[in-house]
């Protein structure tokens, strides 16, 4: 089992150095000898995953891990990968949890935890929220171009509360803020009595592919309840992203010390008699 580790590290390497790799250097970083180096080169060189140019002797990723990238990409499902850590941030909070993708200038629920409380927001996957005043639509619109939010303003956005940010200095306004702190908060945009806090997705290129969000009734989530939600928030978009592939600087990973969901810290069980409120984050 060394023997696999250590070819799956060396493996790993190619991506982090991005460019061929000598013998030399591969067994300089990893501190084992050049043969032990060369024999696991060679072996995941019969096997089609590197491939040796016979003039440098440097080692390159190989067409196998091609083929296999065509394979993951035709079987992947962003909510079947998504579900655990959906679940964990859930356990956690107790709350309703949301995973959004944007669509035609609206946040589109694709997958969805319900919350372990009495008393909830009322949402199903599906459904459809305007972008611009919801914290997972804010999230998913910060990251587009400037270009792609202009045509979204279009001639002009609706107004729901009092709350709701509607101009396109707004827009933009938050749109900076939201890239810079890495999360979003919506305090009331959309309905009066819902609030909820959502942070990015990213792959493996680090595009932002959709978001990650918490929403709860707005006299639940106090301003005391979102500041302790927002680094929960993104910790968990963070080791989802960190799961998704995404580079490291670009996964907020600062608050993310170790891999993988987070274990449940609430009972993983259907609430009976729950009473609904109108409208999701």
């Amino acid at each position: 089992m060394k023997s696999l580790d250590l070819a799956l590290r060396i493996l790993g390497s190619f991506e982090s150095v991005g460019e061929p790799r000598r013998v030399t250097d591969v067994a300089r970083e990893f501190g084992v000898s050049k043969a032990t180096t060369y024999r696991v080169l060679a072996t995941l060189e019969r096997h089609g995953y590197v491939v040796q140019d016979q003039t440098t002797e440097a080692y390159r990723l190989g067409a196998r891990l091609r083929r296999l990238g065509r394979v993951v990409a035709n079987i992947f499902d962003l909510t079947l990968e998504a579900e655990p850590y959906l679940r964990s941030l859930r356990d956690s909070t107790g709350d309703t949890v949301h995973l959004a993708t944007l669509e035609d200038g609206e946040a589109v629920y694709i997958a969805k935890q319900e919350a372990l409380q009495p008393v909830q927001v009322a949402s199903k996957v599906g459904a459809r929220c305007p972008a611009h005043a919801v914290a997972t639509g804010k999230v998913l619109l910060a990251h587009r171009s400037p270009q792609q939010r202009e045509r979204h303003i279009g001639g002009g956005l609706p107004r729901f509360t009092d709350l709701t940010r509607v101009t396109p200095e707004a827009i933009e306004e938050d749109s900076d803020r939201v890239r810079g702190q890495g999360y979003a908060v919506n305090r009331g945009e959309w309905r009066r009595e819902v609030r909820g806090v959502a942070a990015p997705v990213r792959d493996d290129s680090g595009v932002v592919i959709a978001a990650i969000g918490v929403c709860a009734p707005a006299v639940r989530m106090t301003e005391e309840r979102l500041d302790e939600l927002i680094p929960i928030v993104v910790d968990v978009a963070a080791r989802l992203s960190s799961h998704l592939g995404a580079p490291r600087d670009l996964a907020n990973l600062t608050l993310a010390t170790t891999s993988g969901p987070r274990p449940a810290s609430i009972a993983d069980e259907a609430v009976s008699r729950t009473k609904h409120l109108g409208g999701p984050r």
